[in-house]
């Protein structure tokens, strides 16, 4: 088996750069309405602004992250069984607290929207739509790690 240099290991993460860089432009453009004026956030009573550009560029760094703590999950997972045994007890727990914090995200929301109708809840989907993201991770990780311990007790 070759291995690779740091300069193939280097360029294949600006590869993966650039493809996040599209994903988080495009996210980026649908909150703004394409305009890419100053991103505006309000939750309940606090108020965030951030500047486009910065939340492209913060975006893209948090996609490229979460990739990246994927791949060290399934090196390290791959590397010691125990690792793997530990993944698979620890990462449904993990699911359902968020499952949990996604449930009472709701219902804040529902809450909210009833006391304050004419409210945009936009801003609030935000960190819904995160959680939903981070459960699919773990269910992908879940998904491997279980192969692994498979593979360790068939052994």
């Amino acid at each position: 088996m070759k291995s690779k240099t740091g300069t193939e290991i280097l360029n294949k993460q600006w590869i993966w750069l650039a493809g996040f860089s599209p994903v988080s432009i495009f996210i980026i453009g649908l909150m703004t309405d394409f305009t890419f004026r100053d991103l505006e956030i309000q939750l309940h009573d606090t108020y965030f602004v951030f500047n486009s550009i910065k939340a492209i560029i913060y975006l893209t760094l948090s996609l490229w992250t979460v990739r990246n703590m994927y791949l060290l999950v399934e090196v390290m997972t791959t590397k010691y069984q125990i690792l793997a045994i530990f993944v698979s007890f620890i990462n449904p727990l993990l699911a359902l607290f968020i499952l949990i914090l996604i449930l009472l995200n709701i219902q804040e929301m529902i809450i909210f929207k009833d006391a304050y109708p004419q409210s945009d809840l936009t801003g609030q989907l935000i960190p819904v739509l995160v959680m939903a993201g981070i459960i699919a991770l773990l269910t992908v990780i879940q998904v491997r790690a279980l192969r692994k311990v498979w593979e360790l007790l068939k052994h």
